[in-house]
């Protein structure tokens, strides 16, 4: 585990790779203009449109776009809880017989990677969480929104997520580009000092 840390710790500022954008189709958060990069096809013009992309990308496992919605500093955040060791702020540990175990086998096999790049190694944790139903929240329900509230600092949008009991809550922030990220999921009762996951009793 220790060797894993320090090459994380290594590849900690590896840039995001960003595709070349693939054929557009009504319905998968992709905006139907031309863009340049997949990033900027995705539709992320409106707090609202920006949290259904978000939730979509999520309800399909496609968890590179929803790394890429996420806001900077909710990166940020998720990549520090993982260099720390901080699983309990990625995924329920509580779902692992032996998460040491599944983690040696499932994601840090290093030979088997693909990409060195911060979304990749998400996006294996993320997958990892889907096996084992160990998502701290999971939005692969049907989602719908019901509403955006706008706060001196950031935009809340409010959702209902089949399978989640009660309103959850995207925080959403303004990238300097005008596109709208998701810094924060918040469910009742959430921590709301944790990024990106603020689910009940989040930090022990």
């Amino acid at each position: 585990m220790a060797v894993s840390f320090l090459l994380i710790l290594a590849l900690g500022v590896s840039g995001i790779a960003l595709f070349s954008r693939p054929a557009a189709s009504e319905g998968d958060g992709l905006s139907l203009g031309e863009a340049r990069t997949y990033y900027e096809a995705l539709e992320l013009s409106s707090p609202s449109e920006a949290a259904a992309t978000f939730g979509d990308a999520f309800g399909r496992n496609d968890f590179m776009t929803v790394w890429l919605v996420l806001d900077r500093s909710a990166q940020n955040e998720w990549q520090q809880d993982f260099n720390l060791l901080r699983y309990f702020q990625i995924i329920d540990m509580d779902a692992f017989p032996d998460l040491r175990a599944s983690l040696q086998t499932e994601v840090l096999t290093i030979d088997t990677w693909e990409s060195f790049d911060m979304w990749y190694l998400f996006d294996r944790m993320m997958l990892l969480a889907d096996r084992h139903d160990a998502f701290l929240i999971d939005l692969s329900g049907e989602m719908t929104v019901t509403d955006e509230t706008v706060e001196e600092d950031h935009t809340d949008v409010s959702a209902t997520v089949v399978g989640i009991d009660g309103v959850v809550t995207f925080r959403m922030a303004q990238a300097p580009s005008g596109r709208w990220r998701v810094v924060q999921v918040i469910v009742p009762g959430g921590d709301e000092e944790s990024i990106p996951w603020s689910t009940p009793g989040a930090n022990p």
